[in-house]
């Protein structure tokens, strides 16, 4: 969307500008400098990066907590689909995210410690056939290693998700091994936590990229989407602590809603 695009300051810098040239009020222009200098450099490599490595590195610090250490179960979040899915096998309807994802954890599924711990796939999305179906199909064909798998196909958003698992696991110990982007971390960390559990994080791919020569001073739609998915998180995460602040430690008003929540003994989930 727009208004957490850098685009949108880009574009009011320059009307402030162009506004203050014609009137002769260099005030406004200082104005319109100060909103489209900062935007622009979020729309080059550089400036894009250097975000993204502010908030990954949060995650890279809390990796080694002692809450790692007894983790009950391992929450895998879907990033979504890109259209609606014909099938559960309609792997193209995956986004690059989930697709990342999906791959990155194969990766370590072969090598974790809590192989043996029920894992929890989680994501419903706005479409007929949820991304928890796609996703488990994939990883079935992907040479899954067997285990107590369950889908959350119901929630359409992070804070869903954790008020879905928190619903699922309520006999559990608190802790679970959240695995998710790097960059996504932090605000699912919150989530999850705001409702309860103790969060060892388990991040699977990160989106920061160590660039150099005179390009990355350019601007670059990749590094536009980078910045914007970037400040989602940001803008994300500030709404989930307000949230927070509002239901001021009481039940949260979210709990509520139905939730479906699907357990997931074999492939051949989808349509």
């Amino acid at each position: 969307m727009i208004w957490y695009s850098p685009l949108a300051p880009l574009l009011l810098g320059v009307a402030l500008m162009g506004i203050a040239a014609l009137m002769s009020r260099p005030r406004l222009a200082l104005i319109g400098l100060l909103l489209l200098l900062p935007a622009y450099a979020l729309m080059t490599p550089l400036g894009a990066n250097l975000l993204v490595l502010v908030i990954e590195h949060r995650v890279k610090a809390v990796e080694t907590t002692p809450v790692c250490d007894q983790v009950q179960a391992v929450v895998l979040l879907s990033g979504g689909l890109r259209r609606p899915a014909e099938t559960g096998v309609d792997f193209g309807a995956l986004t690059p995210e989930t697709l990342d994802r999906v791959f990155a954890w194969q990766g370590l599924d072969s090598q974790d410690a809590n192989e043996k711990l029920p894992l929890i796939i989680a994501g419903g999305g706005p479409f007929r056939i949820p991304e928890a179906e796609v996703i488990v199909e994939l990883m079935q064909r992907l040479g899954l290693q067997e285990r107590s798998l369950t889908l959350e196909i119901a929630s359409t958003s992070t804070l869903e998700s954790a008020l879905a698992v928190r619903e699922l696991l309520p006999e559990l110990d608190n802790r679970i091994a959240l695995a998710s982007s790097a960059l996504h971390l932090p605000r699912a960390m919150l989530a999850f936590e705001q409702v309860g559990f103790e969060v060892c994080p388990r991040p699977l791919n990160r989106h920061y990229l160590a660039v150099s020569g005179w390009t990355i001073l350019l601007p670059h739609s990749s590094s536009l989407a980078k910045s914007e998915t970037a400040i989602h998180e940001i803008i994300g995460e500030i709404h989930y602590r307000i949230k927070a602040r509002e239901v001021n430690d009481s039940e949260p008003v979210w709990y509520g809603a139905g939730q479906d929540l699907r357990p997931a003994s074999a492939p051949g989930t989808g349509d």
